[in-house]
């Protein structure tokens, strides 16, 4: 509006579509599909895409649509498409997804499964196209069974200090002598460490710049020094 505004228009044409607030909200989620998004945010947009999808057409969900197959009771549904309405005889949401990008429907699977599995938390740390995990990566994060070495993944991809989940997790098991989930759950555990990083990764992000910014020197005195955090806050303090 602010744009027409400045070039002096008067009136502004619109297309209007006479649809319900989940068709809108579906028809957006698709048109934002082909915005040139990173590989997690086109997960995330297809896991929410799918979950309006079989809300409006509850037929096509797992298990449902092969039921319904079953017994012969078949029909039509319908679906959008980069915007545009199809028609779609109880197609799967991954149906319709693979068919549209010509991919295959497990590949629809797993993306969706594997948004699906990160956190809220986990979504916002990731996100940024200064990180732009490939799809492979963002499967191999939500596989990881063991929440330490998963948390500190995602701290070491969101702060830069690995490139992918490999080398966060090899970084990760070179620390604490660790070379599998198994043997990670079985060594003992600094449990105030534990809480601090928890307590960390489930602060909002402003919360958590605002932290390093209150203890930035100390840490670097500590690491640089090899001095404990007392020792480096004394110095610095003189």
């Amino acid at each position: 509006m602010e744009a027409a505004r400045q070039l002096g228009r008067e009136t502004i044409p619109v297309e209007v579509l006479d649809c319900t607030a989940d068709e809108a909200r579906e028809m957006e989620i698709s048109a934002n599909l082909t915005a040139g998004m990173t590989p997690l945010q086109d997960a995330i947009f297809l896991a929410e895409w799918q979950m309006q999808y079989e809300k409006r057409h509850p037929e096509t969900a797992a298990g449902i649509a092969g039921a319904l197959a079953k017994h012969g009771l078949q029909g039509k549904s319908a679906s959008f498409a980069e915007g545009e309405a199809v028609q779609t005889t109880n197609l799967s949401f991954a149906q319709v997804v693979a068919e549209s990008r010509k991919i295959s429907v497990r590949h629809v699977q797993r993306v969706t499964a594997a948004a699906r599995a990160l956190t809220a938390d986990e979504r916002v740390a990731l996100h940024g196209p200064e990180i732009a995990l490939p799809m492979s990566d963002i499967e191999k994060l939500a596989k990881i069974s063991n929440a330490e070495e998963r948390q500190a993944v995602v701290r070491k991809l969101s702060l830069g200090a690995a490139k992918s989940v490999g080398a966060a997790r090899s970084a990760w098991r070179a620390e604490f002598g660790s070379t599998s989930d198994t043997a990670a759950a079985a060594r003992p555990k600094d449990t105030s460490l534990a809480a601090l990083l928890t307590a960390l990764d489930r602060a909002p992000v402003a919360m958590r710049k605002a932290f390093l910014l209150e203890r930035c020197h100390e840490v670097w005195e500590a690491q640089n020094k090899s001095q404990s955090l007392p020792a480096a806050a004394r110095d610095a303090t003189g």
